[in-house]
């Protein structure tokens, strides 16, 4: 356990930033699964996803994100409100179509 909390203590200076991170309901929601297909995932692994996007050339935007959200586990946050917004939005274009 010891190694779990330096891990997070050095990912995540900003008490605040780490309670986010650990907070089990940020874990296992839609916007934290990572939305791989198959080959994708298997690919991934453990790899952390900044790491992971930069060998496959993946971008932000590829993870249902702004272009501009950094993939780095520090930034676990800004991320998970990024995307949160993002699916949140794509979700509303598919259920409530305008009217053509």
């Amino acid at each position: 356990m010891l190694r779990f909390e330096e891990t997070m203590q050095s990912a995540f200076p900003n008490p605040e930033d780490r309670a986010f991170a650990e907070d089990r309901k940020n874990w296992n929601t839609l916007p934290n699964l990572q939305l791989l297909e198959g080959s994708q995932n298997e690919s991934k692994g453990d790899t952390p996803l900044a790491e992971w996007a930069k060998r496959t050339g993946k971008s932000a935007v590829s993870f249902y994100v702004p272009a501009n959200t950094n993939l780095d586990l520090a930034n676990f946050k800004p991320f998970i409100e990024a995307r949160r917004d993002a699916i949140r939005l794509k979700l509303l274009a598919i259920l409530k179509p305008e009217a053509s």
